[in-house]
């Protein structure tokens, strides 16, 4: 899970969907004009837990790789923001219409390629607030992203049996019995 590729997908879904410039709210912003929405990435939850998944390559005996993988939700906070205070060009306004834009066949399909999935979108909470003696409209939602860490070990060698201890030999003159009982021909032969 590479949280820039992330960040990078989720931009072009966002703004793909809403027409409206995207800014991170913790990065550094330009001042606007016009509408725009600023995203924040609140938190991100495991759910269930990470599977190790070894694969094996056929090269070798030292060659399996070991990655470990599992299933987050990214809580994504929009908060839409327009000077507009008509009903039209609100901020509630274009959050309404990403709300319903999101479940369209071509924004999932742009979440689905960058191996995102679209959980659930909250209600819409109007924050309005004065900015150089004006109000500006400002509208946030949660949305929830489904997303899959996917990390290689590391610090795996490469061997799927490390080491193998020798603590004893084979007797040459196995009799074919354990412990007195006999053991069925198809294992001792």
């Amino acid at each position: 899970m590479n949280l820039a590729n992330v960040q990078t997908a989720l931009t072009a879904w966002i703004e793909q969907g809403s027409t409206l410039q995207v800014e991170w709210g913790k990065e550094p912003q330009k001042i606007h004009m016009g509408a725009f929405i600023l995203a924040y990435a609140d938190s991100i939850s495991k759910l269930g837990h990470d599977e190790r998944i070894q694969t094996y390559d056929g090269a070798g005996p030292d060659t399996t790789s070991v990655r470990v993988v599992g299933v987050r939700h990214l809580a994504l906070r929009l908060s839409f923001r327009s000077f507009d205070q008509s009903l039209g060009g609100s901020a509630r306004q274009y959050a309404e219409n990403f709300r319903a834009l999101m479940h369209s066949t071509t924004l999932l399909e742009t979440l689905r390629t960058a191996e995102l999935g679209l959980v659930d979108s909250g209600e819409l909470i109007d924050s309005d607030y004065e900015w150089s003696n004006r109000l500006v409209s400002q509208t946030d939602m949660v949305v929830t992203i489904s997303l899959r860490a996917n990390v290689a070990d590391a610090l795996h060698d490469g061997s799927y049996i490390k080491n193998v201890n020798y603590t004893g030999g084979i007797d040459s003159e196995f009799d074919g019995t354990y412990d007195g009982t006999e053991l069925d021909e198809s294992i001792t032969s």
